[in-house]
């Protein structure tokens, strides 16, 4: 596999995808060490079920999302955070016909996030968040698909096809509140042909910004039978716990059950 890497390498040599530096023929993945230590996400408390950063030094591992939602996958993780340089890297990637190799690079990085942070865990299978059938013929793929068959290939778990639809064109995400985003996907998605019972799922998607999809995709999963759900993305959008700490306001906290 590396040989075959070197060799396309010579004749179409590797860039980041970040900052676009030229690579040697000899780098295995098209990203620069630099742009990788100063895009991750550093910060060694995490929210343990959106995969955020959190500002707070000490308390409970969950952002003030988190703590006010109730989602249906048991844990989501980001090696980034939507922003910057990554966040052009996926809009290049999500728009763009011909940067199809961005999504393949994505999930190798990913592959090497899941190893890290579920390497305890053993997935049945991959699952991608969808996309309808009307926006699949304009833009001719789905990133989720490509990042998901690519971390599949590093991590040898397969891509289980038929499993999740969405058979509902709705408005993009991108343009809509939270409490729009969350009726957006409500009864958007169903399950295919592939029989899910008792397995354990990695599910798929490219960024986490409310949760409403990947809680949707969850839920259509653990109906069908699936025993646990966990989410991966490329990517989190920042929470507000920073902004409220910079109000001085005291964050809420309210019970929340765990699945």
């Amino acid at each position: 596999m590396k040989a075959l890497r070197f060799i396309s390498n010579i004749f179409c040599p590797p860039k980041c995808i970040f900052c676009g530096k030229l690579l040697g023929v000899d780098s295995y993945y098209n990203h620069c060490d630099k742009c990788m230590t100063d895009l991750k996400i550093k910060n060694e408390r995490i929210c343990e079920v959106c995969g955020r950063p959190i500002d707070v030094p000490r308390g409970d591992l969950m952002c003030f999302t988190c703590i006010n939602e109730r989602y249906d996958f048991n844990r989501n993780i980001a090696p980034f955070l939507y922003k910057g340089a990554v966040k052009e890297a996926i809009l290049t990637m999500k728009f763009n016909a011909n940067q199809q190799w961005i999504a393949y690079s994505f999930g190798e990085i990913l592959a090497q996030h899941i190893k890290e942070l579920y390497g305890d865990i053993e997935f049945d299978g991959i699952v991608y968040v969808p996309i309808s059938k009307k926006r699949y013929e304009k833009r001719g793929y789905n990133q989720a698909e490509i990042i998901a068959k690519s971390l599949g290939k590093v991590l040898g778990i397969p891509v289980l096809k038929d499993t999740l639809i969405k058979f509902k064109d709705t408005p993009k995400q991108s343009t809509l509140s939270a409490t729009k985003r969350r009726e957006n996907v409500r009864g958007s998605y169903k399950t295919g042909k592939t029989d899910v019972t008792d397995k354990v799922l990695l599910l798929i998607d490219d960024v986490l910004t409310t949760g409403s999809t990947m809680s949707e995709c969850a839920k259509m999963l653990t109906k069908a039978g699936a025993l646990l759900v966990y989410g991966a993305t490329v990517a989190v959008t920042e929470g507000w716990d920073k902004k409220w700490r910079l109000k001085g306001k005291r964050l809420k906290i309210t019970k929340r059950s765990m699945i």
